[in-house]
């Protein structure tokens, strides 16, 4: 959920994170951009939307399997690739930490 959007850098950090949760995320990198600290820059992103800036991403990079989970017939490592993951073991894992389900569960429940 979206707080108000006082903090404008911190809205540029979600835009950044919206464009590019494909690619892999470097919250250093990131945070030396912004001339913040990392956890100046957690702390302010959480501040405005309720969640650190790395939870936001795999919040992100979840739908989008979700999405490719249900709409697609790829196989879990491209969907991994799609979804800013190195390969389907790590994104099987965090699927299934985060939704409770596996991947492949959550394919078979939702696909149509």
């Amino acid at each position: 959920k979206r707080r108000q959007h006082e903090d404008v850098l911190m809205r540029k950090v979600e835009l950044a994170l919206r464009d590019g949760f494909q690619k892999p995320f470097n919250m250093k990198a990131l945070s030396i951009e912004l001339g913040l600290s990392s956890s100046q820059l957690t702390r302010r992103f959480k501040k405005t939307y309720g969640m650190p800036p790395t939870e936001y991403l795999t919040a992100l990079r979840l739908n989008h399997a979700r999405t490719l989970l249900t709409e697609s017939c790829l196989t879990l490592d491209q969907i991994a690739k799609e979804c800013g993951y190195d390969n389907g073991f790590y994104l099987s894992r965090v699927f299934t930490k985060k939704m409770k389900i596996s991947p492949s569960e959550y394919r078979r429940a939702h696909q149509v």
